[in-house]
């Protein structure tokens, strides 16, 4: 798998057996993942700490259930993610009505949101979810033509998205996990 992060956004009360369940299958994939009550040590400024991993990863992980409705945290996360064009992928609990989910979290009705029945088929979902985004990018990344890249050019990317990690980085986002070098 390619240098992917994800960000776990879930409310504490109704949906962290959901969100742990998802960093665990998440990091056994070798996806660099965050959950706060994973990554978060006690005394640590935990908007601080989530503000930072939400504008390094690449993918926003929404966790709805019935508590997620009613987080003011959730949301302040949401907003952040959509402010800074991440990849959301919103998945709500399978009884959790669509539109009171999208139109609570001013998600766009229109995009696709997984449902999901148990911990197992969240984790599966989402991990098809990033892995079949990832062959997106692979085959588009693949399909730039070399002579097209020059100084005018600015349609191609000329580094990585993922230029911006650093061993530090990926150590404050998943202590243990083998850093992430620069491309």
């Amino acid at each position: 798998m390619k240098n992917s992060c994800v960000f776990i956004s879930y409310d504490t009360e109704t949906g962290k057996d959901y969100a742990e369940n998802l960093y665990d299958a998440l990091t056994k994939n070798k996806i660099l993942s965050f959950c706060a009550s994973n990554n978060i040590k006690a005394g640590e400024n935990l908007h601080k700490k989530i503000d930072k991993v939400i504008h390094k990863c690449s993918y926003f992980v929404l966790i709805g259930t019935s508590g997620t409705l009613s987080s003011n945290e959730v949301k302040r996360e949401v907003k952040l993610a959509k402010s800074l064009n991440k990849k959301i992928i919103a998945c709500k609990y399978r009884s959790l009505n669509r539109t009171k989910f999208s139109d609570r979290l001013d998600l766009n009705t229109s995009e696709k949101q997984i449902d999901f029945e148990n911990r197992s088929d969240l984790a599966n979902e989402v991990l098809l979810e990033i892995v079949s985004a990832e062959d997106r990018t692979d085959e588009s990344i693949n399909n730039i033509d070399p002579k097209k890249l020059d100084k005018e050019d600015s349609r191609y990317p000329r580094a990585s998205p993922w230029h911006f990690f650093t061993e530090q980085a990926s150590l404050d986002l998943n202590p243990g996990f083998p850093a992430i070098s620069r491309i």
